[in-house]
């Protein structure tokens, strides 16, 4: 049974919003009677979050706060004036008389001809939220073309509601659980490469209906291409799901969520091929799946205390923001030596007994036949303490008798734990 790893981030605007605009889209198909005309899709971020061309056209926001006053509709005030503004009422785009290269958007209270429908999404109910908009302003309230759904794609239930809407769209008894769930995997795996591309690019795409469908019907089984997907949303969400903890009106866990979120966002940003490079390569070079079994293997790639110990409390504490494509960070000491410092998805515990001992020198040799050690001084654990010269007598069996000084040093690493690492690096 595939691991539901469906609570992706609600800080997230691009994972989190792209299975919400794939979902929505699912629903329209199977509301479909008949064959998927060629001229319905879906467009990301480019009419807002995104939008749906169907016999008309529909355009969403969504918004998953984690503030506190994340039911409370001044938390959505300025967005819903926004969206009636651009979608009700005439819009006309001068140039900034300050600045030429500028745009200035101005608003009139003369409605289009042909209002275009708009949606905001909230993951939370607003429970002072008036159907009337009697709290705004008259030209506000006096829209028809705005609703607000509020409270049905959730952080926590979207992976379910793709699920259902996916299951519906098969119409086939015979699937199994783990069939949706391959399902589900494939199309969120496909809509979130196209978002990391729209946003690397720019470029301006839609998705075909017939395309979702195509995802949908596709005969295929949890590939290893899928569980590097959900191992990624592991990574992301172990480092996200406390955020909802912070107190946003106290200013020093409002900084400290501040920071913590704006590198997720950077971990979240780089391109799909680097992130799940920096989980396999980098942050967990002493594991492997079995390929054999990856429905059982994939769900414990991760540790997701080892995750929050070492990666969460790094971007928490260190001052200095790391790497972010190898999740590194760089210390040069006072006599100019450079130290490179390498956080691990790492738990591991060997005590002094013989049979663990024996298990610690297989794990110092794994590491030194890991590549990414030509780049490393200094491997970040949560419990591990150890310097070069002990971890040069762990491999000394394996080592090249006519390496050089240098070329052993290179080769040649220590294990630290998180809390000396910040440490040496904030001093």
């Amino acid at each position: 049974m595939i691991v539901n790893t469906d609570a992706t981030p609600s800080w997230s605007g691009y994972i989190f919003q792209g299975e919400v605009a794939l979902c929505r889209a699912i629903e329209s198909i199977n509301n479909i009677v008949g064959p998927i005309p060629d001229d319905y899709y879906l467009r990301l971020e480019e009419d807002e979050d995104f939008s749906l061309q169907t016999n008309e056209i529909e355009v969403f926001q969504v918004k998953a706060y984690l503030d506190p006053k994340a039911d409370k509709i001044s938390k959505y005030k300025k967005v819903i004036e926004e969206l009636i503004n651009k979608y009700y009422y005439h819009k006309r785009v001068i140039a900034d008389p300050s600045d030429g290269r500028k745009r200035i958007h101005q608003y009139y209270p003369r409605i289009r001809k042909k209002p275009i429908k708009c949606t905001l999404l909230t993951d939370k109910i607003i429970a002072d939220f008036n159907p009337g908009l009697s709290n705004f302003e008259a030209k506000y309230s006096a829209a028809t073309n705005f609703t607000c759904i509020q409270g049905v794609y959730t952080v926590s239930n979207i992976y379910q509601k793709l699920s259902d809407a996916i299951r519906i769209s098969c119409a086939n008894p015979t699937l199994t659980d783990d069939d949706i769930a391959a399902k589900v995997s494939h199309c969120c795996l496909n809509i979130a490469k196209i978002v990391k591309e729209r946003h690397a690019s720019k470029r301006k795409e839609k998705i075909d209906f017939k395309e979702i469908k195509q995802w949908i019907d596709a005969p295929l089984a949890f590939s290893e291409d899928l569980c590097w997907y959900e191992i990624s949303k592991l990574f992301l969400k172990f480092l996200s799901e406390d955020l909802d903890a912070y107190d946003l009106d106290q200013a020093d866990q409002l900084a400290e969520f501040s920071k913590i979120q704006s590198a997720i966002v950077e971990l979240e940003k780089l391109p799909y091929k680097d992130l799940i490079l920096l989980i396999k390569f980098y942050t967990t070079p002493h594991k492997a799946l079995d390929k054999n079994n990856l429905r059982q293997s994939f769900g414990g790639f991760l540790e997701g205390a080892a995750v929050k110990s070492v990666v969460l409390k790094a971007l928490r504490n260190l001052i200095e923001q790391p790497f972010y494509k190898h999740l590194q960070y760089t210390k040069i000491s006072v006599s100019g030596e450079q130290n490179r410092y390498q956080l691990l998805n790492h738990n591991s515990e060997f005590d002094n007994s013989a049979p663990q001992q024996i298990k610690f020198q297989q794990h110092c040799e794994e590491f030194y036949k890991h590549p990414n050690t030509l780049d490393v001084d200094l491997y970040v654990t949560r419990h591990l303490t150890h310097t070069e010269e002990q971890i040069k007598s762990k491999v000394v069996n394996i080592l090249d008798p006519n390496a050089t000084p240098e070329e052993l040093k290179r080769r040649l690493f220590g294990f630290i734990t998180i809390d000396e690492t910040i440490n040496e690096i904030n001093t």
